[in-house]
């Protein structure tokens, strides 16, 4: 047995369908139109095709159905302003329901099936669990939700930028004055292009150069141009 999972445009359409059945001269009334025997007929069979519509599309929950729901409302909504503009005395009335079958056609979209959404869950990004982790970034990078892949592309090529130009006033200055390594480190990151880092981070850089020892920005980032973790590196 199927299980009956009814959005709120299809409660929308089961009730005006059952409108149109049960008082289709007084929904008209609600337009100021008046039906005859003729098209309080019709009006009925319109409602009975809402009803089978809106029930259907509830126990559908895969969504196969919707594209097919919202190619019908939209045919209906065409064939009412055909009426509305070739049968005098009508157009209110077909104006009207061509707006309420365009509207349904607007919100009959399928839903994402839950198969699918547990799929893109499982096939996520997997983080290297033998990555090291990266320290705070000296420019406040972060890696925002939206798109992680890419900017953890970005932000692991400016890393390897940064500790290249670590490395470089490491040859230059290390075991050197303070002031002379955040110097040649900051000419470093300079020339680079990679802008002003903050005054924290370029202190600490500058005092394990002075120490004679390379300041590492990330695991990762030493891989990437070609150094080899130093046992004081990163935990």
């Amino acid at each position: 047995m199927r299980r009956v999972q009814m959005r709120p445009s299809d409660a929308v359409r089961l009730t005006y369908g059952i409108a149109l059945i049960l008082a289709p001269r007084w929904v008209a009334s609600t337009v100021g139109a008046c039906l005859d025997g003729r098209a309080t007929a019709t009006a009925r069979v319109l409602g009975l095709r809402h009803v089978t519509q809106a029930v259907v599309l509830s126990t559908d929950r895969g969504g196969q159905l919707r594209p097919v729901a919202r190619w019908v409302d939209r045919l209906h909504a065409g064939s009412m302003l055909l009426l509305a503009a070739w049968a005098p005395g009508r157009e209110r009335v077909a104006l009207t329901d061509a707006t309420i079958a365009a509207t349904f056609a607007a919100f009959a979209n399928p839903a994402p099936r839950e198969a699918d959404i547990r799929r893109e869950q499982s096939t996520g990004p997997r983080s290297d669990l033998l990555e090291l982790p990266a320290p705070p970034h000296p420019f406040g990078l972060s890696v925002p939700e939206d798109d992680p892949d890419l900017q953890a592309l970005v932000r692991r090529r400016r890393d390897a930028q940064l500790q290249q130009a670590v490395y470089e006033a490491y040859l230059q200055t290390r075991g050197g004055e303070l002031d002379d390594v955040r110097n040649a480190l900051t000419r470093a990151i300079d020339a680079a292009g990679l802008g002003t880092p903050t005054s924290a981070w370029l202190t600490a850089a500058a005092v394990d150069i002075a120490a004679g020892n390379i300041y590492v920005v990330s695991g990762p980032a030493m891989h990437d141009v070609g150094l080899q973790l130093p046992p004081h590196g990163p935990t």
